[in-house]
């Protein structure tokens, strides 16, 4: 089966364990396919427009108000109000820390020797952690 990054965003977004990591071990098999940096942006504009989503909450937007301030169908706020619960506003900036960081990360020498598969696998431990 052929995963993309949406498919992995989406899981993380709904810690959904065993389909994110199914779809890291694929993206760790096939790195050409699937670069961490271009995972990482992918991950990091999810955990952005999910604070957007925080925000216009609060100022108690309507869903089709959310929708068209983050540029998505409003088909899917039910996705995001679901997703806003498992990763509240806190979380979202714990998520950002760690993405930045682990972007960094994979284009230094500070990986160590760890491919990109061990890397994303990491990200996507840290990011499941249910205390962020």
């Amino acid at each position: 089966r052929d995963w993309s990054a949406f498919e992995l965003t989406n899981a993380i977004c709904d810690r959904n364990a065993a389909k994110v990591y199914k779809i890291a071990k694929y993206f760790g098999e096939n790195p050409k396919r699937f670069p961490i940096q271009m995972t990482i942006a992918t991950l990091a504009g999810q955990f952005i427009k999910l604070l957007r989503y925080h925000a216009c909450r609060e100022q108690r937007m309507s869903d089709s108000e959310i929708s068209a301030e983050l540029g998505v169908n409003p088909y899917f706020m039910r996705d995001y109000a679901r997703y806003g619960k498992n990763y509240p506003v806190k979380s979202c900036m714990a998520a950002i820390a760690i993405l930045r960081e682990y972007d960094s990360r994979s284009k230094s020498n500070a990986r160590g020797s760890a491919s990109d598969g061990d890397l994303l696998v990491e990200v996507i431990s840290r990011l499941m952690n249910r205390w962020i």
